[in-house]
């Protein structure tokens, strides 16, 4: 614990979700360090200012923050956190997991495998997914905040959008659900639903409180989809999915990469023990990429 009053200044994007998440964080570490005066400040990335596609255009200059000492420590939705941090940084808690799957908010009663439906997405992953359903599906970009899409897609003449289920689960919005994807549907993206907390190497106190909050079976499940990912390249927009879960040392591991060259999902079920992982990741990584048609 700190010796006296201590500001802790926590970084966060603007948007009314990454408020949400980053209130999460504070109310949890607030618990454990009540002299702590802990401080949102908000930065403005490059994904807030239109720049989308590229890997880190939602953390980067949250990490030039925290490198900067401009900020203690930044929130991040860990599927949008890269692999490689930026040297003296490092994750320094993963909240526990929210639910990892998406799900559809539409305007009106829709069966996606029927009929030729105008679907929002700017996901890889998830527009991959919706072809391999229905190939009759069109697939339009949608991009902004999780309020923004929600409130502007009807307008844009689209029928229904895909979104996490945990961002409006955290927003208390799951009233706005028209119907959840199972995981075997649409493999969600490596960390989906999880919340990461970076932090300096070097600030050993705040360290030591964020262990104190750090949820260990969810980095444990979200450290073998992200291996995946560095063993697919790490590429945000590779139309990857990959969710763990993992009970008794027996791990269940669901993956997909776009489709096949007859159109069809290329998708991995996978299960075997916490020692096998490194061989096993191997196995699926290739096997994604062979059947991939790129």
């Amino acid at each position: 614990m700190y010796p006296e009053k201590h500001t802790i200044l926590v970084g966060s994007r603007g948007s009314r979700l990454a408020l949400r998440q980053t209130e999460i964080f504070i109310q949890l570490l607030q618990e454990r360090v009540p002299n702590a005066g802990l401080l949102p400040k908000v930065i403005r990335t490059r994904g807030d200012q239109g720049e989308i596609g590229e890997a880190g255009a939602f953390t980067d200059l949250l990490e030039k923050a925290l490198v900067e000492n401009e900020i203690d420590v930044a929130v991040h939705s860990l599927k949008d956190l890269p692999l490689r941090l930026s040297p003296g940084c490092r994750i320094g808690a993963i909240l526990r997991r929210d639910p990892a799957n998406d799900c559809l908010i539409s305007t009106h009663s829709i069966d996606l495998k029927q009929e030729k439906w105008v679907v929002g997405t700017s996901s890889p992953r998830r527009r991959e997914v919706l072809l391999a359903m229905n190939p009759g599906l069109e697939i339009r970009a949608i991009q902004g905040n999780i309020d923004t899409r929600i409130s502007k897609f009807p307008s844009l003449g689209m029928d229904c959008i895909v979104l996490a289920k945990a961002g409006l689960t955290r927003l208390e919005w799951e009233a706005r659900i028209s119907r959840e994807f199972t995981i075997e549907e649409m493999v969600p993206a490596p960390g989906q639903g999880a919340i990461a907390i970076e932090v300096r190497e070097s600030d050993i106190i705040l360290n030591k409180h964020l262990d104190e909050i750090h949820h260990a079976p969810t980095e444990m499940a979200v450290s073998i989809e992200r291996k995946l990912l560095g063993k697919l390249g790490g590429d945000c927009g590779m139309p990857l999915g990959a969710h763990a879960h993992i009970r008794n040392k027996q791990v269940r591991l669901w993956s997909f990469l776009g489709r096949n060259n007859d159109g069809v999902a290329n998708a991995r079920f996978d299960q075997f023990t916490l020692d096998k992982m490194n061989e096993v990741l191997d196995m699926t990584a290739d096997g994604l990429m062979k059947n991939w048609r790129g």
